[in-house]
């Protein structure tokens, strides 16, 4: 063979090899799945056309890099489901990963999901977490409005309750209904306030006394919570 012709075949050769190697290359990708059902989330880890699917680690950190929560190589040795590809020659599988973690300790904002396999190097997905949904009795005070008037005004710590509609009921001593009020929420992370000046709901001719009243509030999704509070106006 001439030596032009040898340079050819070697060249065309190494672009072959170039070429199946960046194409296996390509063929490798990582996917990310993420569901949060109330406070419990599951993350899963797809790893398409890997060749090699022992040996995972990972773990959850902040955004600053404090770790959330960890899983070890021994609780992720071996994928929870492979499926095999058309090319078992070569050892190529669809491998699945499956973590799951509760949020509730988890205050809102950025969390990185970082994943390490021995053979498939690593991997990240960012968490956006925005909190739970949570209504909150906070505190009550008086307040003087423009108009003079002064009314007892109750604040609600909220998180997450976009369109939902917060219900509030107010009961004396004998436990009868005395005041009610429903109201869609924006969804602000400020408090949710309302204003009562003391008189029942209703054409009654009698404010009521001041004295220990019950306050019962709920959301859409929430349950009801109750809290005693003295009405000073």
């Amino acid at each position: 063979m001439k030596r032009y012709e040898k340079i050819t075949v070697l060249s065309l050769l190494l672009l072959f090899v170039c070429a199946i190697t960046a194409w296996a290359a390509m063929q490798h990708k990582v996917n990310f799945k993420y569901r949060l059902r109330g406070l419990n989330a599951t993350l899963q880890e797809q790893h398409i056309n890997d060749r090699y699917c022992d040996g995972h680690y990972a773990k959850l950190v902040n955004s600053k890099n404090k770790t959330i929560f960890n899983w070890p190589v021994s609780l992720h040795y071996k994928p929870h489901k492979i499926i095999h590809g058309d090319k078992k020659y070569d050892g190529a599988t669809t491998s699945y990963w499956n973590y799951k973690f509760n949020t509730y300790n988890m205050a809102p904002g950025k969390y990185i999901f970082r994943t390490h396999c021995y053979y498939g190097g690593n991997s990240s997905y960012v968490i956006n977490y925005k909190g739970q949904s949570y209504l909150k009795y906070r505190t009550s005070k008086i307040i003087r409005q423009n108009n003079g008037d002064l009314v007892q005004r109750f604040y609600l710590s909220r998180n997450r309750m976009n369109n939902k509609v917060i219900h509030v009921q107010i009961f004396n001593s004998n436990n009868k209904l005395v005041y009610s009020l429903n109201r869609k929420s924006n969804n602000s992370t400020q408090d949710f306030t309302f204003n009562w000046n003391g008189w029942p709901s209703g054409t009654s001719a009698n404010k009521c006394p001041k004295g220990v009243y019950t306050l019962k509030y709920w959301a859409d999704g929430i349950n009801p919570k109750v809290v005693k509070f003295r009405l000073a106006i």
